[in-house]
């Protein structure tokens, strides 16, 4: 795509956004992540596009999950974002590991990306669960790997 096809669907996205506010469909105060889920989108249709533009996966992924979670918050209220916040680490391990998935190989990014994802997992977990739950699911990581050989 062009850089004008994206400014076009940019302008239609808000053109949209405001007329749906101004007929009291949806207030543009709650529907303003909508504008950086289109942004992670036209970072993800160009890597589709072009498949040789793997940086752009890792903003995509970051600013579509952050978008959604922004969205989830304006409908549900900001109070969830003390239990929710650890998708701000999520997001990037997701964009990283997908970098690793879908476009370079590298065990760099398989790694990096596989600790903050399950750094961000783990503090959802903590937020969001019975800590008695994931004492035991922490031991019996921490048995496995002591006792099971490579």
């Amino acid at each position: 795509m062009k850089t004008k096809n994206y400014i076009g669907g940019f302008f239609i996205v808000l053109g949209i956004l405001f007329l749906l506010s101004n007929y009291n469909v949806a207030s543009f105060s709650h529907t303003w992540p909508v504008f950086i889920l289109y942004v992670g989108l036209v970072f993800l249709f160009s890597f589709i596009k072009e498949k040789r533009f793997f940086g752009f996966i890792i903003p995509a992924a970051i600013l579509i999950i952050i978008s959604l979670l922004f969205l989830y918050c304006n409908i549900k209220g900001w109070g969830s974002m003390q239990y929710l916040w650890p998708f701000f680490i999520i997001a990037p391990g997701t964009g990283v590991l997908l970098t690793h998935y879908i476009g370079i190989r590298n065990q760099a990014l398989f790694i990096s990306g596989t600790i903050t994802v399950c750094i961000g997992i783990t503090f959802l977990g903590l937020m969001n669960f019975n800590l008695l739950f994931l004492g035991v699911i922490f031991m019996c990581l921490g048995l496995f790997f002591l006792f099971v050989k490579k």
